[in-house]
């Protein structure tokens, strides 16, 4: 990566943008028990392979980011491809962010291969939270839509879901008490619902 007073512009294999706008208000951070990975769904495995990112300086707490993801499928430049960004404000106690993120499927057709997938994942993102001193509060919606369809040795594959994450952390001399709440609403025939309490210390 190289950055400046113009921004910072890294390629590689690199954390997506909304796992990023996640991991920064989840009281458990994406990586203890209770944290929000568990039911929020993430696209390419919450990092993004062979990504071009620029992220703009940030103006008055004003902050914003793109990134491109190539999906490197020989004779289809938009297998497996992924696009995605966000924006938002991050000032004193507050911080807000919406993030968007889509992933193409592999398309492959080959004659040889019995599982076709086509169509792609799409994923929007609010999240933020607010320090009042005394207390941190988090909060997070996102909403996941898939037309991704799997043919000939495998079911249809689809997805629409509505996440919603609320989070607590209360500091305590040198610790921290966290607690949150998911909802993962499942809107498909399929009705695969999900509630998560996490308590920590």
């Amino acid at each position: 990566g190289l950055e400046g007073n113009f921004g910072m512009v890294s390629m590689g294999r690199q954390y997506s943008s909304q796992f990023i706008a996640l991991d920064n208000i989840d009281p458990f951070g994406t990586g203890l028990a209770g944290n929000s990975a568990n039911l929020f769904t993430f696209p390419n495995d919450i990092r993004m392979n062979n990504s071009i990112k620029y992220a703009a300086p940030s103006i008055g707490g004003f902050t914003a980011d793109v990134v491109y993801g190539l999906g490197e499928v020989a004779g289809n430049a938009s297998a497996k491809r992924s696009v995605g960004g966000s924006g938002g404000y991050a000032e004193g106690p507050l911080l807000v962010k919406l993030s968007y993120q889509k992933d193409n499927a592999a398309a492959n057709t080959a004659p040889a291969v019995t599982t076709v997938s086509t169509g792609s994942t799409k994923n929007t993102q609010l999240s933020g939270s607010y320090d009042f001193g005394i207390a941190k509060l988090a909060a997070a919606y996102r909403k996941d839509k898939a037309d991704a369809i799997v043919t000939s040795s495998g079911p249809s594959l689809k997805v629409d879901a509505d996440n919603l994450l609320l989070g607590v952390t209360v500091p305590f001399g040198a610790s921290s008490f966290l607690a949150s709440y998911i909802r993962h609403n499942d809107k498909l025939s399929a009705n695969q619902d999900a509630n998560q309490f996490a308590l920590g210390y």
